[in-house]
């Protein structure tokens, strides 16, 4: 939705319709698989002119223990559809700091993005969630560790040797 190769795709899209809303998902939406979730909502054969609200979805409702997706606390769907619904009514309500804004945007600007998190402050994470993170890293990087050890062991050495 921001690459520099895609300012003409977005350019021509703007011109022939209206963007509503982009949305980020989490990135482990599809877990196993990890990839960037956008989803944008068009009125179609409308050019694009004013407004466009903007959300970042970190929480579907669930978060990735020992490798499955349970459910978790804190999901942001419900609140983000509420938003989305209620966008014509109210306005000035969608600006939720890190979760949603209502941003004008140029249908001729080139470095125009759909993007919500060029528009978003970046979220703000307490002490707990970025030390839960630090320890699920280690524990990855210690169990990629363990389970390729010999392969680990053999680039070593074939590097010293190279050397």
């Amino acid at each position: 939705m921001s690459q520099t190769s895609l300012a003409t795709w977005r350019k021509n899209l703007l011109g022939n319709h209206t963007l509503v809303a982009a949305i980020t998902m989490p990135y482990d939406l599809f877990y196993p698989t990890g990839a960037n979730v956008s989803v944008i909502i068009l009125k179609a054969h409308v050019p694009h002119s004013g407004k466009v609200w903007f959300c970042r979805i970190d929480n579907d409702g669930f978060k990735i223990k020992r490798k499955k997706r349970m459910e978790c606390e804190g999901e942001q769907l419900s609140r983000a559809l509420k938003l989305f619904k209620s966008r014509e009514f109210d306005a000035e309500s969608q600006e939720i700091p890190s979760f949603s804004c209502y941003c004008e945007l140029d249908p001729d600007d080139e470095l125009a993005e759909f993007s919500p998190e060029y528009y978003l402050a970046s979220p703000e994470y307490d002490s707990e969630v970025i030390q839960e993170s630090v320890e699920q890293l280690l524990k990855d990087f210690a169990a990629f560790n363990i389970k390729y050890s010999t392969q680990l062991k053999n680039i070593k050495r074939s590097d010293n040797e190279n050397n």
